[in-house]
């Protein structure tokens, strides 16, 4: 109630009157640029596929620059997102090291299977990513990241219906007059030893340019297995990156990236912290072996194991291309972005952390996507009207392969073939057609309205046999499902001085329904529907002092409808089945404050404080969790304070470091709040010594990462009740550095 009343109280304050103001034009490139040490940045955002001044954007948004990244000692997009309110970006170890659950303000998606999709949406200089596989991406050419809040579901469409994470590189400079770059190299503790290396070619000046960029990261795990002696967890990455700009004139640019991205390394750490052995395979496999699966198998470290020697690798293998050409003919401006991806995974762990393994599993994915947006931008009616419009196509054909080998040990004890092979093909496509606009009602009042249309169709194949004998559990099956959808915005920005603008927005988003995948008989691969979000904010962009002081704020309150949930329900033939349904709705109410301070000169302070405070308003029959339950992967409460401060010292060098802690409350890992897959609050400090030369040439820092030693997890399994089982993912202990750089 609380909430709704304050969405009353800002909507009349946009009927209280105002005066003209000229509002702050927004200014491309990199936003740390304009830092002049004394004032606030400029923050320049694409959050409406166009720039924009952050602060004249009625979307809660938080954007962090190349610079801020480094400062933060972030090597992914995780540690990107850590320190961002309202956001859960965990590492997802059950489909390949490097997939992701990505929440915001509590929607996202649980289970990174092929037949499920994001509920959070990530792009690369506008290429939707389909997958969470390979989603927690490397930030070797990166100059800004854009986390967006609430569902983004006109402008970015499907499965934005939580939110959008926005990346963009680094653009080649065709107005550069010599070659210039920069080198990384890191050194660290678990024998980390990174090089990073950014070039700009300019080939022809003003006509043509050329980007390289190129990463190599190694590292011993931080997990150990006890029975294998392997590292777990361990990194072992290749990337590169090619751009070529071609800019004949001032109306036309062409640009071309081709990228590719290789991790091979070992299985990430399982941490066995519960077994039950009342469980009915458990038992039964105690009873005729020894000593069985017991808890003798909980280590005393918080990162070992009883892992088995086999199996033990986790790879992944991402590469594409785009091809993106803006052309400027006059009043409009038209932009294509043409993208093709390819995305491989193969891994194979065991999930039980014990030796010999009584649940294990490898698994192989390749994916390919094809995606075409034809966008169109212009000024209207004296250009008072500012519209974006586009047509856009993605399709993708993917297949999963998996291999379930769930105690081997008692086919050969009692003839029990429980292992099985599982194989499960998609080919999906989209289309949409969207528009949004911003009319000036008057100079210092804006009305934006937009909506989009798509339409979906999904094709999902399944066939399963056991693992022993070969026999068929699940005939080859087909399924299929189509959807429509239409998403719109409306929105409401009063800018009352050119510091101070306020806005009032509501927005729709989905995700589109699917099959599933992790059926054990025919009976169980259903189609499920679509969700869908209804979400309605208020919010504050302001600067005070003279740019010395900055608060955003933003209040929602969601409405969000056919969740697709597990359930367990009798079929046709009478028999219990575990299919996924659209059997839940909830009420999400929040928000975010964001504060960003110089209170001298050279000294940053930013604060960012988020809460989400989700509540199941109905659920069905046969949901494994309660209406009281929490939602899965969203803490209450999400806080980051942190300071920057750089002085002068001799010779025009200067030294500074940075100051970054995150505060989470318990985040429950398992819709049914398992006391097993619960973490509890936590905090994590990070920290980073530079010392710089004249002009940033070189500069030499000094680092650590979770300073406290907090022993938390990012991710748990709690199958308990049926293989006897809890594990959890650790994420990592306290781990430090040097980073030497140097820029020409």
């Amino acid at each position: 109630m609380t909430y709704r009343l304050s969405l009353i109280v800002l909507c009349c304050v946009f009927e209280l009157g105002s005066h003209r103001v000229l509002a702050d034009s927004a200014k491309s490139g990199d936003s740390s640029a304009v830092n002049t040490g004394s004032t606030l940045e400029e923050v320049v955002v694409t959050a409406r596929k166009r720039e924009e001044n952050l602060q004249q954007v009625p979307v809660s948004v938080t954007a962090v620059s190349a610079s801020e990244i480094a400062n933060r000692s972030a090597v992914s997009l995780a540690d990107v997102a850590l320190s961002a309110a309202n956001v859960s970006f965990n590492t997802e170890t059950q489909n390949g090291g490097a997939s992701a659950l990505v929440f915001i303000r509590g929607v996202g998606q649980s289970d990174a299977l092929l037949t499920n999709d994001p509920g959070v949406g990530v792009y690369v200089d506008g290429v939707y990513l389909g997958r969470m596989q390979g989603l927690n991406l490397g930030l070797m050419d990166v100059q800004q990241v854009e986390i967006l809040r609430g569902p983004q579901g006109t402008l970015f469409g499907r499965n934005t219906i939580g939110g959008a994470i926005n990346v963009v590189t680094t653009k080649p400079d065709v107005e550069a007059d010599n070659v210039s770059g920069k080198t990384d190299f890191v050194f660290g503790n678990f024998a980390r030893a990174d090089a990073t290396a950014q070039l700009n070619l300019p080939i022809v000046k003003d006509l043509f340019a050329v980007t390289l960029a190129g990463t190599s990261r190694h590292e011993a795990g931080y997990g150990y297995s006890l029975a294998s002696g392997a590292d777990l967890s361990n990194v072992n990455n290749t990337a590169g990156r090619i751009s070529a700009l071609l800019k004949p004139n001032d109306q036309l640019d062409v640009e071309l990236s081709v990228d590719a991205n290789f991790d091979h390394d070992h299985s990430p750490l399982y941490k066995l912290v519960a077994v039950n052995t009342q469980a009915p395979l458990v038992h039964l496999y105690n009873s005729l072996s020894s000593p069985g699966l017991t808890s003798a198998f909980i280590t005393n470290s918080f990162y070992t194991n009883y892992a088995a020697p086999a199996p033990d690798y986790s790879h992944d293998q991402t590469e594409g291309g785009a091809l993106t050409v803006t052309w400027h003919p006059g009043p409009i401006d038209v932009k294509s972005i043409s993208a093709y991806r390819i995305n491989r995974i193969s891994y194979g762990q065991a999930i039980d952390a014990a030796d010999p393994s009584t649940s294990a599993e490898t698994e192989r994915m390749s994916q390919h996507q094809f995606s075409q947006e034809l966008q169109f931008n212009g000024l209207s009616f004296g250009g008072r009207l500012n519209w974006v419009s586009g047509l856009y196509y993605f399709k993708e054909q993917a297949q999963d392969f998996t291999y379930f080998d769930v105690y081997p040990q008692l086919y050969q004890l009692a003839g029990l073939d429980i292992a099985s092979n599982k194989l499960l093909p998609i080919n999906n496509a989209s289309y949409a057609a969207y528009g949004q606009g911003t009319f000036a009602i008057r100079d210092n009042l804006h009305l934006t309205i937009g909506g989009r249309l798509s339409y979906d169709q999904k094709t999902g194949s399944v066939y399963s046999t056991s693992g022993v004998l070969g026999t068929v559990l699940i005939p080859y099956t087909t399924k299929s499902l189509s959807s429509d959808k239409f998403t719109p915005r409306v929105s409401l920005e009063s800018q009352w001085t050119p510091n101070l603008m306020t806005y009032i927005s509501a927005a729709s988003g989905y995700k589109v329904g699917g099959f599933n995948g992790r059926a054990g008989a025919q009976d169980e691969f259903t189609e499920y529907n679509p969700e869908t979000v209804w979400t309605y904010e208020v919010g504050l962009r302001s600067d005070w002092l003279e740019r010395r002081l900055r608060v955003n704020a933003s209040l929602y309150y969601s409405n969000y409808q056919d969740i697709q949930v597990n359930v367990t329900a009798a079929t046709v033939s009478g028999a219990d089945a575990s299919t996924i349904q659209n059997a839940a709705g909830a009420k999400i109410q929040g928000g975010e404050l964001e504060i960003q301070a110089i209170p001298i000169d050279d000294l940053k302070v930013t604060a960012q404080i988020g809460l989400t405070d989700a509540q199941y308003t109905k659920i069905q029959a046969g949901v494994p969790f309660t209406i009281g339950d929490h939602f899965q992967d969203t803490p209450r409460w999400m806080s980051s304070l942190s300071g920057e401060y750089f002085v002068p010292v001799d010779n025009g060098k200067s030294m500074g470091g940075r100051l970054d802690f995150v505060y989470r409350t318990t985040t429950y890992h398992e819709a049914a709040n398992t006391p097993a897959s619960t973490q509890g609050s936590y905090g994590l400090l990070n920290g980073r010594l530079i010392l710089k030369s004249v002009q940033d040439k070189w500069s030499v820092a000094v680092f650590a990462t979770n300073i406290l030693n907090k022993q938390y997890f990012t991710g748990a399994v709690d199958v308990s009740s049926s293989l006897g089982i809890a594990v959890v993912n650790p994420a990592p202990p306290r781990q430090g550095g040097v980073e030497v750089s140097y820029r020409f």
